[in-house]
């Protein structure tokens, strides 16, 4: 095989590794524009939980975040805490909105993922694993990290 053969051969390779690559990154919709961070969760009671990020979309589409599941608890809703007539109460939600070029946070007193009916309490240190299911960017897996709960810090934020 002659020298210049060779290299046209390599060439032609990564060329088609980046146009593989490029094309995996597009992915749905959303093309790969969704980015979760920041994720944690904390266990309020034995069979109870919740769980916190930050969402950004870098893509020019609004994108909505339209549910959640978990190995780590059977029912897994969408919830946003409110205040009604000074009382916290926490409620699920059909989605919530993360605009193009903007984001959506998820923290107590706020927007959050409920696991609820957790087999086994969910212990400070561990980490679970949870889906969140986007209109436009499908299914991103992201890994949150428990943390202690604390009454206090809720009684602060106003909620879960």
């Amino acid at each position: 095989m002659t020298r210049s053969l060779r290299w046209l051969l390599v060439v032609a390779v990564l060329f088609s590794m980046t146009a593989v690559a490029c094309s995996e990154d597009e992915g749905g919709e959303a093309g790969g524009s969704i980015s979760v961070t920041e994720v944690w969760g904390w266990s309020s009671t034995p069979d109870r939980g919740a769980v916190y990020f930050m969402v950004e979309n870098a893509g020019e589409e609004a994108d909505r975040l339209v549910a959640a599941s978990s190995d780590a608890a059977p029912t897994v809703q969408v919830h946003e805490t409110t205040m009604v007539d000074g009382t916290a109460q926490m409620g699920e939600v059909e989605g919530v909105d993360v605009p193009a070029g903007g984001s959506a946070t998820f923290e107590p007193g706020g927007y959050h993922v409920m696991l609820m009916d957790i087999p086994e309490p969910l212990e400070v240190g561990s980490t679970i694993g949870v889906t969140l299911t986007f209109e436009g960017a499908g299914d991103i897996d992201v890994t949150a990290e428990i943390r202690e709960f604390t009454g206090e810090a809720m009684a602060e934020d106003g909620g879960m």
